[in-house]
């Protein structure tokens, strides 16, 4: 079965939600083994863990396990629709630290790609109580996905900032400013 990048729709034509499984919640499993899972559970799509030292994720710009994972998707019918990169330095304000996460969240626009993948949840940096270094690291927040939305965009894909706790977007009011 070849992947379906379009949402489904009911003979009306309105969208019908899609539900899909994340690798949050398969550690034990290789991608391609929780994307069988999924498919077994008959959940319509995917999402996948970016990041190194997880069994169930993609690590970080490993071209040969997107593709594998790609290939998976397509064979079980389980398109990949989202990727969660776990990149907190993109709020430090060390200048080096800041432009390494940078550079790895560019890895996950184009590990996204390759595995047909159009969205990226933003893990909104790391939480800074110091209401001193706040706003500092709230500028270098915004910095980074001003950076990084554009080549977001142009590869075809969406950031979505996810509210978190830990984060810089522990509330639904400081995620609405941060995409504004």
């Amino acid at each position: 079965a070849e992947c379906e990048r379009r949402p489904r729709r009911d003979p009306n034509g309105a969208v019908i939600m899609r539900i899909a499984g994340h690798t949050l919640g398969t550690p034990e499993q290789t991608v391609p083994e929780a994307l069988a899972l999924f498919a077994d559970a008959g959940l319509d799509a995917a999402e996948l863990i970016y990041q190194d030292d997880y069994r169930s994720g993609l690590p970080l710009r490993d071209r040969r396990a997107a593709e594998q994972a790609r290939r998976a998707a397509e064979d079980l019918g389980v398109p990949i629709v989202g990727m969660t990169p776990y990149t907190t330095a993109i709020n430090a304000l060390d200048e080096g630290e800041w432009r390494t996460a940078v550079d790895e969240f560019r890895g996950a626009i184009e590990i996204a790609q390759i595995v047909g993948a159009d969205r990226l949840r933003v893990y909104a940096g790391s939480w800074q109580p110091d209401q001193r270094g706040h706003a500092a690291h709230w500028n270098q927040l915004v910095a980074a996905l001003r950076t990084l939305a554009p080549e977001a965009s142009a590869a075809g894909i969406r950031l979505c900032v996810e509210n978190h706790f830990g984060t810089m977007t522990q509330t639904a009011a400081d995620t609405a400013r941060l995409v504004r």
